[in-house]
């Protein structure tokens, strides 16, 4: 795949951008750029260490659109406007694309849910297919094969089953998937993508290997050639004909004369000798009854019913319904398996998927199989203050840390759980009678400290804008701010001294 052309960036090159983004009338918040120009912002970052700075060094006024005001009506709206235009609904990702929505769902009804149950949807659905829509699924098909990975089918589904499990919702196929990414699908399959060319070269290759060419030999040996065959001519007759060859001399003897009768007899016969039924099988060992079984019968999942077999213990793979659905969560349950929604997806791909697709959600259909205390099966804890300050006293006891580096680091649900609850971590170890200044893991701040860590991320090539400072060092910003006044007097400092 061609690599595409990589812009080498400099001030002047920067200042162009920004000037044509500018007279272009764009969204000019960072956010929005870096959405779809990360390479711009990130040259900004580089050159003049702030994104609001770039614009006053080059004299570009920096006007940001004015706030959306916000009532009931205007945030349902905002969400069925996603939802018609294929968005996802799921919080996280609209949090992410438009975190001003989220802010005004939650400030009006509470909560994101409610706001989405406000609009109409099933926010339990939602939440069960993760977050998957169109524009997720496609970007997550480009990002695969920009990485240079097989996009086949089998692959996928066996590296990365839920993206392929939700394309099949999505598009219903992985293939159409593939196709809306504006991927060429067929370039990504292991076997051949054949034309009338190729399927004459194939024939004759059989010819001068002294391989027979008549329809049932072929059919067994190479049956995707021969199905080829029947796309680009016609019948295999006239395929063979258009290689050069004359078809009534390789024809075969005139074979076995088949009825509904013999057809079933054949079938209770390789049953009885414990032969394989399934079509793989028979297309491999039996060409012949296959085609008779499929003309006679309609298909061969007919044929084998008729015989009085049942088709379900012979086929390779496994014909979904809502019994079956019910019957595996039962089995699950008999293992002691956890039965949590996402726990199942990951291990039991398809069963989840068409638990889901029956019953309108992995919830559902436990219920449905008679397991009323779901509830006992999550191993998801429920916070409350009272475990919080329990979890937080136990970790202590044990002789664990308990700032909020070391916790996030073995038990984010701890540190999110107390976060929701008492608002920080540190609040939360204060609410266990804890004294959480003895617990911090500290560093010694001073303005040469300060202006030395902000050289190393310059040195880096990482931002050194207030925000992304703010969300992955947040002591330095804090430290920035005591002895500099500000973060971006302390940015200026650095560079002062960098430039000396």
């Amino acid at each position: 795949m061609r690599k595409p052309h990589q812009r080498t960036w400099n001030k002047t090159a920067v200042k162009a951008a920004l000037w044509a983004l500018y007279k272009r009338g764009a969204d000019l918040r960072q956010k929005s750029v870096a959405e779809y120009d990360p390479g711009l912002v990130h040259a900004v970052q580089r050159y003049y260490g702030s994104w609001p700075g770039a614009f006053e060094d080059n004299g570009i006024p920096l006007n940001y659109p004015a706030k959306k005001k916000w009532n009931k009506k205007k945030v349902v709206e905002a969400i069925k406007e996603r939802k018609r235009e294929k968005k996802g609904l799921w919080y996280k990702e609209v949090e992410r694309e438009d975190h001003g929505l989220v802010g005004a769902a939650r400030g009006h009804f509470g909560t994101w849910q409610a706001a989405v149950e406000a609009a109409g949807y099933d926010y339990n659905r939602i939440r069960m297919t993760q977050a998957w829509s169109e524009r997720r699924i496609k970007r997550e098909i480009c990002l695969l094969e920009s990485r240079g990975e097989n996009l086949c089918a089998g692959r996928v589904k066996e590296k990365h089953s839920k993206l392929f499990w939700a394309a099949q919702l999505w598009f219903g196929s992985w293939k159409n998937a593939v196709l809306a990414a504006g991927i060429d699908y067929e370039s990504h399959l292991p076997h051949i993508v054949w034309s009338a060319e190729k399927v004459i070269s194939a024939i004759r290759k059989r010819a001068s290997q002294e391989k027979a060419i008549n329809s049932l030999s072929v059919q067994r040996d190479d049956n995707k050639l021969h199905q080829a065959a029947r796309l680009y001519f016609g019948t295999w007759t006239e395929a063979v004909e258009a290689a050069g060859f004359d078809y009534e001399k390789h024809a075969p003897e005139p074979g076995r004369k088949w009825n509904r009768e013999k057809v079933k007899e054949a079938i209770r016969k390789r049953y009885k000798e414990g032969k394989n039924l399934n079509m793989k099988a028979i297309r491999e060992e039996d060409m012949g009854l296959m085609n008779a079984g499929t003309k006679h019968f309609g298909n061969w999942k007919s044929a084998i019913e008729a015989a009085g077999i049942d088709y379900e213990k012979i086929t390779l793979i496994p014909i979904w319904t809502k019994e079956r659905v019910l019957k595996n969560i039962k089995q699950l349950q008999a293992s002691d398996a956890d039965l949590i929604s996402r726990k199942v997806a990951a291990e039991h791909g398809r069963l989840f998927w068409w638990a889901v697709r029956f019953f309108g959600g992995w919830e559902k259909a436990v219920r449905a199989a008679g397991i009323t205390n779901y509830d006992d099966y999550r191993k998801i804890r429920q916070w409350d203050e009272r475990k919080v300050k329990m979890f937080i006293r136990n970790r202590l006891k044990e002789g664990r840390k308990i700032n909020v580096s070391a916790v996030h680091q073995d038990d984010g649900g701890l540190v999110r759980g107390a976060s929701r609850i008492f608002g920080t971590w540190e609040k939360a170890v204060e609410a266990a009678c804890i004294n959480y200044e003895k617990h911090r893991k500290k560093r010694r701040w001073n303005k040469d400290v300060i202006v030395k860590t902000i050289q190393d991320r310059m040195r880096q090539g990482k931002a050194i804008n207030s925000e992304a400072v703010k969300s992955d060092n947040g002591a330095l910003y804090g430290a920035a701010n005591r002895h500099f006044g500000s973060w971006s007097e302390a940015v200026k400092a650095a560079k002062k001294q960098r430039k000396t």
